[in-house]
């Protein structure tokens, strides 16, 4: 007997079957890289290893968030892929992974930043006068027990850190929704310059990634 009789008769038994409705959802990332997201300041890219002795091959180069009064910004467009199933941690939206770094030499606590992450669903942006709702921020000088931000981490002077945000205990501003696969998702991620941002470097994205339960 093969191996696809023998499938298709478990299929067939009056028991059940092993077709994708019992097999257990399994655990996915997603990641957006950096590259994927348009930005407001016009350099292309900036390294993050600056220091003059690494030479330009074995530099690590991402998207700036330079110390600009404009504040500067970098949105991205992407689909939901058309395997989820629901989100991780349990909720309608993921928890976000920001993957970024600083080409800043300050010292300790100075190379924190201030970034607020915006996201909607892009059927949300309807015309010229659409906001993309702001769901959480990152920043130094948090308001301690506020839901909706946590502290700046320190990253390190020409690094790479992963931040998850949120936290625990806390959740989206607002009421995102459910988030369906295929589903267009806009996110903007902004850095605000002021007394909560004392980094004086550029701020460098590298990418987010999310996680969730996929369909087999």
């Amino acid at each position: 007997m093969t191996g696809e009789l023998i499938i298709s008769r478990i299929n067939q038994a009056g028991s059940g079957d092993i077709q994708h409705h019992r097999i257990a959802n399994t655990f996915r990332r997603m990641y957006i890289p950096g590259a994927s997201f348009a930005q407001t300041n016009p350099a292309p890219a900036v390294a993050g290893n600056p220091d003059g002795s690494v030479a330009r091959v074995n530099k690590v180069w991402g998207v700036a968030l330079t110390p600009s009064v404009n504040n500067d910004a970098v949105s991205a467009v992407f689909m939901v892929p058309v395997d989820f199933v629901s989100a991780l941690p349990a909720g309608n939206f993921p928890k976000l992974r920001i993957v970024w770094g600083t080409d800043s030499t300050q010292t300790g606590a100075d190379r924190k930043t201030h970034l607020k992450v915006s996201f909607d669903k892009a059927s949300s942006i309807t015309g010229a006068a659409s906001p993309v709702t702001l769901r959480y921020t990152l920043r130094a000088n948090a308001v301690a027990g506020s839901n909706n931000e946590m502290e700046c981490p320190i990253p390190p002077a020409g690094g790479i850190i992963e931040t998850p945000i949120y936290e625990s205990g806390d959740f989206w501003a607002g009421t995102p929704g459910v988030l369906n696969a295929g589903d267009y998702l806009v996110i903007t991620i902004t850095r605000v310059r002021d007394a909560d941002d004392p980094n004086t470097g550029n701020i460098i994205l590298y990418g987010v990634a999310y996680d969730y339960f996929g369909d087999i």
